[in-house]
Protein backbone atom coordinates (compact mmCIF):
# COMPACT_ATOMS: atom_id res chain seq x y z
CA UNK A 1 0.00 0.00 0.00
CA UNK A 2 3.07 2.58 1.02
CA UNK A 3 3.97 1.79 -2.99
CA UNK A 4 0.70 2.71 -4.06
CA UNK A 5 0.67 6.27 -2.07
CA UNK A 6 4.33 6.96 -3.20
CA UNK A 7 3.56 5.72 -7.10
CA UNK A 8 0.49 8.60 -6.57
CA UNK A 9 2.07 11.24 -4.82
CA UNK A 10 5.22 11.39 -7.83
CA UNK A 11 2.41 10.74 -10.75
CA UNK A 12 -0.29 13.89 -9.51
CA UNK A 13 2.61 15.65 -8.38
CA UNK A 14 3.88 15.88 -11.51
CA UNK A 15 0.73 16.28 -13.47
CA UNK A 16 0.07 19.76 -10.96
CA UNK A 17 3.43 20.69 -11.44
CA UNK A 18 3.40 20.51 -15.10
CA UNK A 19 -0.08 21.72 -15.27
CA UNK A 20 1.56 24.98 -13.42
CA UNK A 21 4.56 25.43 -15.40
CA UNK A 22 2.25 25.05 -18.48
CA UNK A 23 -0.68 27.83 -17.43
CA UNK A 24 2.38 30.11 -16.54
CA UNK A 25 4.41 29.96 -19.40
CA UNK A 26 1.95 29.36 -22.53
CA UNK A 27 -0.57 32.16 -21.92
CA UNK A 28 0.48 35.33 -23.77
CA UNK A 29 -1.23 37.24 -22.06
CA UNK A 30 -0.89 36.96 -18.35
CA UNK A 31 -3.33 38.25 -15.95
CA UNK A 32 -3.53 37.84 -11.57
CA UNK A 33 -6.02 34.92 -12.03
CA UNK A 34 -4.04 33.24 -14.25
CA UNK A 35 -0.75 33.53 -12.27
CA UNK A 36 -2.55 32.48 -9.16
CA UNK A 37 -4.06 29.72 -10.54
CA UNK A 38 -0.45 28.50 -11.62
CA UNK A 39 0.96 29.10 -8.45
CA UNK A 40 -1.66 27.01 -6.51
CA UNK A 41 -1.44 23.77 -9.02
CA UNK A 42 2.53 24.29 -8.68
CA UNK A 43 2.17 24.85 -5.25
CA UNK A 44 -0.04 21.68 -5.16
CA UNK A 45 2.81 19.70 -7.06
CA UNK A 46 5.17 20.46 -4.38
CA UNK A 47 3.47 19.39 -1.53
CA UNK A 48 2.80 15.90 -3.34
CA UNK A 49 6.65 15.15 -4.80
CA UNK A 50 9.00 13.23 -2.22
CA UNK A 51 11.82 15.12 -3.04
CA UNK A 52 10.15 18.21 -2.51
CA UNK A 53 9.05 17.19 1.31
CA UNK A 54 13.04 15.84 1.81
CA UNK A 55 13.94 19.31 1.02
CA UNK A 56 11.58 21.73 3.15
CA UNK A 57 11.89 19.15 6.17
CA UNK A 58 15.76 18.55 5.26
CA UNK A 59 16.08 22.68 6.18
CA UNK A 60 13.06 23.22 9.01
CA UNK A 61 13.31 20.04 10.55
CA UNK A 62 9.01 20.37 10.33
CA UNK A 63 6.77 17.57 8.78
CA UNK A 64 3.42 18.34 7.49
CA UNK A 65 1.04 14.72 8.36
CA UNK A 66 -0.88 13.80 5.82
CA UNK A 67 -3.95 15.59 7.03
CA UNK A 68 -2.55 18.62 6.84
CA UNK A 69 -0.90 18.18 3.23
CA UNK A 70 -4.13 16.55 1.85
CA UNK A 71 -6.25 19.51 3.39
CA UNK A 72 -3.89 22.06 1.60
CA UNK A 73 -3.82 19.94 -1.54
CA UNK A 74 -7.59 20.57 -2.09
CA UNK A 75 -7.15 24.00 -0.86
CA UNK A 76 -5.07 24.83 -3.45
CA UNK A 77 -6.31 22.53 -5.88
CA UNK A 78 -9.98 24.69 -5.22
CA UNK A 79 -8.19 27.94 -5.47
CA UNK A 80 -6.88 26.72 -8.92
CA UNK A 81 -9.71 25.56 -9.98
CA UNK A 82 -12.22 28.54 -8.79
CA UNK A 83 -9.43 31.25 -10.25
CA UNK A 84 -9.09 29.40 -13.69
CA UNK A 85 -12.91 29.18 -14.30
CA UNK A 86 -13.81 32.85 -12.85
Amino acid sequence: MKHLFVLLNWSFGMLFLAFGLIYLFTESNLDLQLIISSIAFIGCGLLLLPPARLITYHFTKKQLSTKKRAFWVTALLLISFAESVF
